[in-house]
């Protein structure tokens, strides 16, 4: 669960109670993606508001929403389970209230791109296709399926290949049925 309930944070008389920390969007994110955090919290002083927060080390300005503070910080750059560390705020009469808040997010790897050529040979009704995939990061988890389908979108033929290079063909096609 990313949320995170009830701390009490107390400075120069200034005493702040986080009432939730959490993502503005539960879902797993790209690689550099912003990302928004919404933070409710409440200030016993009537003259002080919070301005910034810390989020890994770095400060980061609030919008004030319906919803809470919104924080929208910087993405990682590396895939897999990553660990947002909220640790501090800034009042706007400049006190910092320290505060421990780790939210986890999931960053997805990057997508694999697909170079390819092909060549129809009308003669022979034969479709040969070369394709080459780069998948740097192995996001795909299996087998790679090519998919030959007409204008309607029917599947005309299926290959499934094993290697990220490759050639292959398709026999018995007609000229309107890649386009």
């Amino acid at each position: 669960n990313n949320t995170q309930n009830k701390q009490e944070s107390v400075r120069d008389d200034y005493a702040v109670e986080i009432k939730s920390v959490r993502l503005k969007t539960e879902k797993s994110y790209f690689k550099s993606e912003k990302i928004d955090i919404v933070l409710s919290a409440t200030i016993k002083s009537s003259d002080a508001w919070i301005e910034k927060v810390e989020v890994n080390g770095k400060w980061y300005s609030v919008t004030k929403t319906n919803s809470g503070l919104l924080i929208q910080v910087d993405g990682f750059s590396n895939a897999g389970n990553q660990v947002i560390h909220i640790t501090k705020l800034k009042l706007n009469n400049s006190n910092e209230i320290e505060i421990l808040k780790e939210l986890k997010v999931e960053i997805n790897k990057d997508f694999p791109s697909v170079n390819y050529e092909y060549d129809f040979i009308e003669a022979s009704h034969k479709l040969n296709v070369k394709i080459q995939l780069e998948d740097k990061e192995q996001a795909l988890d299996g087998k790679i399926r090519v998919l030959l389908k007409n204008q309607k979108n029917e599947l005309i033929e299926e290959k499934v290949l094993e290697s990220n290079s490759f050639d292959t063909y398709f026999e018995n096609v007609s000229f309107d049925s890649y386009l």
